[in-house]
């Protein structure tokens, strides 16, 4: 019987790398209507690589950020307010300093040395980021569809902070009880030790829940490994990996609740 569905939540409820990209591509496109000689495209290539460069430095050696989810552009807009781990500590000093940083670099490789120009942009892509919020086509609908008949919970990677003001932002927190966040775990998907956390916080047997998100890797392997049953949100159509692995595929989330059905009735796939 089936009691618990867990959502991972970028990209699967909210989308999450689009709206990055987008807010990098707006703010380059603000450098260039400031300073002429800034080109948009050469800017955003350069703030990309940038930023990755910034966050690899910072995570290493241990790379304990990259194992919770922490992505590049989420130092260049978080907080990092919430948390004691060292690396969480140390971008709540120090992230203000690297997205300026980050911005100037970028800049100066388009041939620009200009820090006040560093500083707003550094600004403006960190509001811009705040502000935006992007459900996936019918995810509220399906929520909806789902929470009468479902415990809804929530297995996310991420720093505690980014991913709690993303769930305020979408009034989404009410659907979801539990909310597991990797940073506050201090484990990330697809480690077994973070779905072993969510499964006792719902007391449920692994083959009581379903794990539905986009990440083959993360979401669906680690689910599968810890003996959850698994959905592949697999927006890009990409080609899942070979193997005997049973798990459902949806392209849309409003294929969901036919599967969960299926799932809920004991009907293999």
């Amino acid at each position: 019987m089936i009691r618990t569905l867990f959502f991972d939540l970028d990209d699967t409820l909210l989308y999450e790398e689009s709206v990055a990209l987008g807010a990098f591509d707006a703010t380059c496109e603000l450098a260039a209507q400031r300073v002429g000689a800034v080109d948009r495209s050469t800017l955003y290539t350069h703030i990309n690589q940038s930023a990755g460069s910034l966050w690899r430095t910072v995570d290493e050696p241990e790379g304990w950020g990259r194992m919770i989810g922490i992505s590049s552009w989420e130092m260049m807009w978080g907080d990092f307010a919430v948390g004691e781990a060292p690396l969480l500590r140390k971008l709540r000093e120090q992230s203000p300093t690297l997205r300026v940083a980050a911005w100037r670099n970028a800049l100066q490789l388009c041939g620009v040395d200009d820090e006040g120009l560093a500083r707003a942009l550094a600004e403006h892509f960190r509001q811009r980021l705040r502000a935006t919020i992007e459900f996936l086509p019918g995810a509220l609908d399906v929520l909806a569809v789902l929470k009468p008949r479902f415990r809804l919970g929530m297995i996310t990677n991420g720093a505690p902070d980014v991913q709690r003001h993303k769930l305020e932002a979408a009034e989404l927190r009410e659907w979801f009880d539990p909310i597991v966040i990797s940073g506050e775990v201090g484990v990330g998907k697809p480690r077994r030790a973070l779905f072993e956390h969510a499964l006792r916080l719902v007391n449920c047997a692994p083959d009581e829940c379903v794990m539905i998100g986009n990440s083959f890797n993360r979401d669906v392997r680690g689910a599968l490994e810890a003996g959850l049953h698994a959905v592949w949100l697999n927006l890009k159509d990409a080609e899942a990996p070979r193997g005997n692995v049973r798990f459902d595929t949806i392209a849309a989330l409003n294929e969901l609740p036919a599967v969960v059905a299926r799932l809920a009735n004991g009907v293999a796939s």
